[in-house]
């Protein structure tokens, strides 16, 4: 008690505070939100930062979502805009070239750019 922090079991690494976080996840998870809530065996002060950690994650993955699916929108009003401006000679043709663009940008914004984003390329690291 009162000693300055040794770095745990191996202070040289920090493997054992890894564990340890593990551990505390497993725990949190495990006893569950609505005993976090209601501060049983004092839950409420032990397993804050993980349930607030959770919270934000589900908020971030909703934004996500939610940028997904307005851009998904964007891309369809722009490939129509784009399409009513070729003049095609039949609904059939028009029809076609909007398929064919939202095809395209739709695959390329739901697929291909989320693993371009993702991507560990060495050459463009700094």
């Amino acid at each position: 008690a009162g000693a300055a922090w040794g770095g745990g079991f191996d202070p040289s690494s920090h493997i054992d505070e890894c564990a340890a976080h593990v551990c505390y996840g497993c725990y949190c998870s495990k006893k569950g939100y609505r005993d976090y809530w209601h501060n049983r065996d004092g839950l409420g002060d032990f397993c804050k930062e993980y349930w607030y950690n959770e919270l934000f994650r589900s908020w971030f993955y909703a934004l996500g979502v939610g940028v997904s699916s307005l851009m998904n929108i964007v891309i369809k009003m722009a490939c129509i805009f784009v399409t009513k401006l070729e003049h095609a000679h039949s609904n059939t043709f028009q029809e076609m070239s909007i398929s064919w663009k939202m095809m395209v940008a739709l695959v390329i914004n739901t697929a291909l750019l989320p693993i371009l984003v993702g991507a560990d390329i060495r050459e463009v690291r700094s």
